[in-house]
């Protein structure tokens, strides 16, 4: 891979991808950062420890592009990357959180043996289906030993999910809650959020199927997706149902050998179990519990975060690009 893209530079999610390529120099020898909105185009930012000039996101752009990392708006993104990988020559990697399986190859890092296929676009998830895609992975997938017989999932997501002007948002609402001011701001939320939570408006939007296809399972799945007040790092509260009690301790076991989880030591005191915020600029995901529902013969309860800007998002597309870049 020669010339890397990136459509949606300046988004959070944009900027961590930045980031992790720097560190991976090997995958490029020239990065092109192109808008993914009419207010990033013409700005200046760095890249490579340069001033670069964030240009306009245009077919001629793309034309010799190897590899698009797409972290714009999809229904912006889309077209021109569709528009590249068909003429040949080049793979793209949507990151929106609202691309689905429709759009491409869902493929979550360490999950499977194959390689992701070249040529073609491939989904990195909404950071919920990866976290889903870790946990179920081992205890549903194709190889699990346990009889999973189904599983739901709530999952709460932070501002930061929606972008820079979130996290002011929630931020000034918080200040505003706090000071007793009396006019309430405009706000992407549309509503409080501070001190608050609901559902997002789309509700779970495929992100069951998203988890499955990664995972490997047909494990019958129900997903929940609320709004929380949380700045960032997103959390998982998973309840999976088995034919047979495995015991806790062989599934801790086996989320422990599952690539890029780490499990807290088992007993852990409340105050030790992970929160979103311990989940901040973490390479891994964190399973904070795993405990049996005493009412539920058979279920357990598990309880996850992970940063949604990091493993959630930018390592696992930088990790599908250095799988096709090796080719196994």
């Amino acid at each position: 891979m020669t010339h890397v893209a990136i459509l949606g530079p300046t988004t959070l999610l944009g900027q961590e991808l930045r980031q992790a390529l720097e560190r991976r120099r090997h995958l490029w020898d020239r990065l092109t950062l192109l808008a993914g909105s009419a207010e990033e185009e013409g700005t200046v930012t760095e890249s490579a420890g340069a001033a670069t000039l964030v240009a306009a996101a245009t077919p001629d752009a793309l034309a010799d592009a190897d590899l698009i990392f797409a972290c714009g708006v999809l229904e912006n993104d889309l077209p021109l990357v569709r528009r590249r990988v068909e003429a040949g020559g080049a793979t793209a990697i949507l990151l929106a959180p609202e691309a689905r399986a429709e759009h491409g190859l869902p493929v979550v890092a360490g999950i499977g043996p194959d390689a992701p296929p070249a040529g073609a676009i491939l989904v990195s998830p909404h950071p919920a289906a990866i976290a889903l895609a870790y946990l179920l992975a081992p205890l549903a997938g194709p190889s699990a030993p346990f009889g999973a017989a189904g599983a739901s999932a709530t999952v709460v997501q932070p501002a930061s999910m929606l972008g820079s002007q979130a996290l002011g948002d929630l931020l000034d609402q918080t200040r505003d809650l706090l000071t007793m001011a009396g006019d309430r701001r405009k706000s992407v939320f549309a509503r409080q959020l501070a001190f608050s939570l609901y559902p997002v408006p789309e509700g779970s939007g495929g992100l069951a199927e998203l988890a499955r296809r990664a995972s490997g399972t047909d494990l019958p799945l129900a997903v929940q997706v609320l709004q929380g007040a949380i700045f960032h790092g997103l959390s998982c509260s998973v309840f999976v149902r088995f034919a047979s009690d495995p015991g806790a301790q062989r599934l801790r076991k086996a989320l422990a050998g599952q690539w890029h989880v780490r499990v807290s030591p088992a007993g852990a005191a409340a105050h030790e179990v992970p929160a979103p915020i311990d989940a901040a600029a973490q390479e891994e995901l964190l399973v904070g519990s795993v405990r049996p529902d005493p009412d539920h013969p058979n279920g357990y309860w598990i309880w996850a975060v992970v940063d949604n800007l990091v493993r959630g998002g930018a390592l696992n597309a930088v990790e599908i690009a250095e799988r096709l870049a090796s080719g196994d």
